[in-house]
């Protein structure tokens, strides 16, 4: 770069008040112009081959070699990739995902994904589908009905276009024909191929003849012709019969074999027997020829031509008939029997009087009245608005007075007859029905001795009837709700005996058993259940259930003198066998034992093993403590009555009533003592209750 010439700038003087101000510049005069270089053109030609070079030696590197095969090999190929090389099926391609099309005649195109992985070398495989193949199909006789693959594709001579390269099921129909089934494989590629199928038979030539000729001849009930006659008969069992007018029919069973011809003998025809059409009034008659059950009537009966039949007729409520008939070879005769009606009169006496009398469906006026009947069953209905009706059938009998009494009940009284005293759970528990009548007192009275503060008095009446189960809840019977329960041992005595009380199970699961019984027996649950979990109760459910604790208390006390104040009475000791408590047997078992009180059994026994109460009722105090439906708390005395009551709305633990084979005590042998829990203990099982409705 040559110099240049500055022009001098003076320094800036700051006479005018500090202003600076600008010194004019000149440029410095060019001393000649400058030339620009230019590349040769060689040059520039070999940096593009350079960099063409470069740019395949990059793609030779990076790509990949890829191996495309197809079926079939005279496939056409076409990938959409910028940078590719192909040498045949091979193509150099750098890793990536590319659209792929394939074509070759004579099958579907493919378009699908080609993707390139970092493998060096790849293979990569294809198969075309074939296009459908034709297939003309003639048959002989023509005409056959033809199915591939099972549908229906039209009759031959038929072309079916369309057809998947590969097997397939034909099956040809022709009427009077043998199907016939085939398995043919389709070529494809649009070519069109050709089958031919022969049609058997499926008939023989019968030939038939006759004596006297010109018989009808049916199979299986159709005219094929007249005798003499070569018929075509179907193959299989086919029943041919010869008819004639004047002779007898002859019927034949022949099996039909398909293409071989049957000549049957010359069917010799016999004369008709003589035909009589009987009939009576009314119809139904039971008839005997010759004392011959032939049936009933409307009938025809077919009688030896020329000597005398005797035929009689019978039917309920009616005489029975007789006649004598006698016919010629041939001869067909219509007979009319009227029956006379047996009747005998029955009393009919109801109550109301109003009621009306129906008798086989027909109204007959008041049901007050005397009625004449045939000496047949017939039903008698009674019936009255408000009333049920009553239904029940006779059969008069000729010469036998006899008389109906019916008292109409109303629906109420109808209810209340069908209740059961007693019934039996799905589960196999009995449970007796109570109707608790007036106002009673739960708990004890403060001057009680053994009385627990939790024991107040409070007035209950029970309204709505209720089931209470006869015994305790049994091993057998609680595992058939829960086969993994075992009631175990205790202290090496056993508790686990089919017929000794379940124990060792927590409140809830002798809830969940109740619903369980339920659900089996088709009633409302109970208990309300969530997950397993007892959640509540639907108070007004039929469902079966734990008792209440007023159900309890009043079926193991109360008593026309009184509330009990023992199972057994009103002082200790206990009298022999009064129930199953802490006695001799259970001496270093139990804290505390009766004195000189044996029952025999030192845990719990077989429940009924000892006497019921006055309700029929077992172990209600003894053998095991019960669990019952209420929540415990401490209640206060109350003089008013509780209707009804199940027990308060909520609570930590749940009533347990009654003593058990654990318990010595005064204040636990008595039946108003209350003990309370909610897990399992040996000493403790439970009954079941449910309401009438």
């Amino acid at each position: 770069m040559g110099p240049r010439e500055i022009q001098q700038i003076e320094p800036a003087r700051f006479d005018d008040g500090g202003i600076i101000r600008p010194a004019p510049f000149t440029p410095p005069a060019a001393h000649g112009t400058r030339r620009r270089r230019r590349l040769p053109v060689a040059a520039l030609l070999f940096g593009l081959v350079l960099c063409a070079l470069g740019a395949i030696g990059w793609f030779v590197v990076s790509a990949k070699s890829v191996h495309v095969v197809t079926d079939p090999e005279q496939t056409e190929i076409e990938i959409a990739a910028r940078f590719k090389l192909q040498f045949g099926g091979r193509f150099l391609l750098r890793p990536g995902r590319y659209d792929l099309r394939l074509r070759a005649p004579g099958y579907h195109p493919l378009d699908t994904m080609l993707e390139i992985g970092p493998e060096q070398n790849q293979r990569k495989s294809f198969v075309l589908a074939k296009l459908p193949g034709k297939l003309r199909i003639e048959s002989r006789p023509t005409g056959a009905e033809v199915a591939v693959d099972g549908d229906l594709r039209g009759r031959t001579p038929l072309l079916v276009e369309k057809l998947e390269a590969g097997g397939h099921a034909l099956r040809f129909s022709l009427d009077r024909h043998q199907p016939v089934e085939q398995a043919v494989s389709i070529e494809g590629l649009g070519v069109e191929q050709t089958l031919n199928v022969d049609l058997k038979p499926a008939w023989a030539d019968v030939t038939l003849s006759s004596d006297p000729a010109g018989a009808e001849i049916f199979v299986d009930e159709q005219s094929v012709g007249h005798t003499p006659l070569q018929a075509q008969i179907l193959e299989g069992r086919r029943a041919i019969r010869v008819q004639l007018s004047g002779y007898k029919s002859e019927l034949r069973k022949l099996d039909i074999v398909a293409g071989q011809p049957l000549i049957l003998p010359e069917i010799l025809l016999q004369p008709a027997d003589a035909v009589l059409e009987l009939r009576s009034i009314p119809a139904g008659a039971s008839v005997t020829v010759n004392g011959r059950f032939e049936g009933r009537t409307p009938l025809e009966l077919a009688l030896t031509p020329g000597e005398n039949s005797t035929v009689r007729l019978f039917r309920d409520g009616y005489a029975s008939a007789e006649r004598g008939v006698r016919l010629a070879s041939g001869e067909r005769r219509a007979l009319e029997v009227n029956l006379t009606a047996d009747v005998a009169a029955v009393e009919i006496r109801a109550s109301p009087a109003d009621a009306e009398l129906f008798i086989d469906g027909e109204a007959r006026g008041p049901a007050a009245q005397t009625v004449e009947l045939n000496t047949r069953a017939h039903v008698i209905r009674i019936h009255k608005p408000g009333y049920v009706a009553h239904e029940t059938t006779i059969t008069p009998r000729a010469g036998i007075p006899q008389q109906l009494h019916v008292k109409l009940m109303t629906e109420g009284e109808a209810r209340q007859a069908s209740i059961k005293p007693q019934i039996t759970a799905g589960g196999g528990q009995d449970l007796k029905l109570f109707r608790p009548e007036g106002v009673f007192m739960l708990g004890a009275s403060r001057r009680e001795p053994g009385r627990r503060a939790n024991e107040a008095l409070r007035a209950v009446l029970l309204k709505r009837p209720f089931y209470l189960s006869v015994k305790e809840t049994t091993n057998a019977e609680f595992k058939n709700f829960d086969p993994t329960h075992s009631s175990g041992n205790f202290q090496e005595k056993n508790l686990d005996g089919a017929n000794q009380p379940a124990v060792k199970i927590p409140w809830e699961r002798a809830a969940l058993f109740c619903n369980w019984l339920s659900e089996k027996d088709g009633l409302q649950p109970f208990y309300l259940v969530r997950d397993g979990k007892v959640l509540g109760a639907t108070p007004g459910a039929a469902g079966y259930r734990l008792p209440t604790e007023a159900e309890w208390e009043w079926a193991a006390r109360q008593h026309p003198g009184g509330m009990a104040r023992f199972a057994w009475g009103e002082s200790l000791p206990p009298p022999p066998r009064a129930g199953n408590f802490a006695d001799q047997s259970a001496v270093g078992l139990v804290a505390q034992v009766l004195e000189k009180y044996q029952d025999g059994y030192p845990v719990s026994a077989p429940v009924g093993s000892f006497a019921h109460n006055g309700r029929g009722l077992y172990d209600l105090d003894g053998n095991v403590a019960e669990w019952v439906h209420d929540w415990y708390d401490v209640p206060a005395e109350q003089t008013a009555p509780m209707t009804d009551p199940q027990g308060p709305g909520g609570g930590q633990h749940h009533v347990i009533r009654g003593a058990s084979w654990a318990h010595g005590t005064v204040t636990e042998l008595r039946l108003s003592f209350r003990d309370y829990g909610v897990d399992g203990r040996d000493d403790v099982g439970f009954r079941i209750a449910r309401y009438l409705e």
